[in-house]
């Protein structure tokens, strides 16, 4: 979801062995680059050339980031080997790496219909129907995945969408639940801030960042602008809420 006015989220992004899918967290769980999936789930049983064949393809086109010709493959591959599930979890991610949204939402609700404990495969939904502007599906999914790990970056996404559907009282709780989790000081999110860029803030001060749009909002302009003060001054170089507080000081 990327920042619209005083909207912010992150972009989760999943990189993808063949059979476990989930967030790329370095260090400080900050949002990856999607990395290429490789197919090594299964060995093509002796003789069993048309496997091997496409396998090769599969692999060669990631070499060269052609996502098409690897979708390609990997559909010989399902259709050869039916009964290797995780095939389906790597098309997914394949659709994932191309911005194919209704496609990955397509192949991952067909997943977790087989096995709705399939988070990587709900991840990857989650954030196709946020793409797509599917806010409610993408709410859902994420209040599935928060009930799973209980992870504060998907608390924020559920507070950000909350945000964008006007529900208020839900999201003042959600992002009141962020900002008093002691386990969210060391973790950092990537934002949208403008111009397609993004920058890495501390996720408390990204909360008390949305808790300023949330009040602003409510035309609750006083408080609004504390809390984005507060955010400037848990990360000085905070973009987007040094942005909020200049809007403010522009409004009469």
């Amino acid at each position: 979801m990327k920042s619209r006015n005083f909207r912010i989220s992150i972009w989760a992004m999943v990189f993808m062995a063949i059979a476990v899918m989930g967030i790329a967290q370095k260090g400080k769980e900050k949002t990856a680059t999607t990395e290429s999936p490789k197919v090594e789930a299964s060995k093509p049983q002796p003789g069993n050339d048309q496997v091997k064949y496409y396998r090769s393809i599969y692999n060669t086109a990631l070499n060269y980031n052609d996502f098409a010709v690897a979708t390609d493959a990997m559909y010989h591959l399902i259709a050869l080997q039916p009964d290797q599930a995780a095939l389906k979890d790597t098309l997914a991610a394949i659709y994932f790496q191309r911005g194919a949204w209704p496609q990955v939402v397509l192949v991952t609700s067909e997943l977790l219909d087989v096995n709705p404990k399939n988070l990587g495969a709900l991840e990857l939904r989650a954030v196709a129907n946020q793409s797509m502007g599917r806010a409610k599906e993408s709410l859902e999914d994420y209040e599935n995945l928060f009930e799973e790990n209980k992870s504060p970056y998907h608390l924020y996404e559920i507070a950000a969408l909350q945000l964008a559907m006007k529900r208020f009282g839900e999201c003042e709780t959600s992002v009141g639940q962020l900002i008093a989790n002691p386990d969210i000081k060391d973790k950092e999110i990537s934002i949208s801030v403008q111009d397609g860029r993004t920058q890495d803030v501390p996720l408390a001060a990204a909360a008390l960042n949305m808790q300023g749009v949330l009040h602003l909002e409510q035309g609750k302009k006083d408080s609004a602008k504390s809390y984005f003060e507060a955010a400037v001054k848990a990360f000085p170089e905070f973009l987007l809420a040094k942005n909020n507080l200049d809007a403010i000081a522009q409004m009469k």
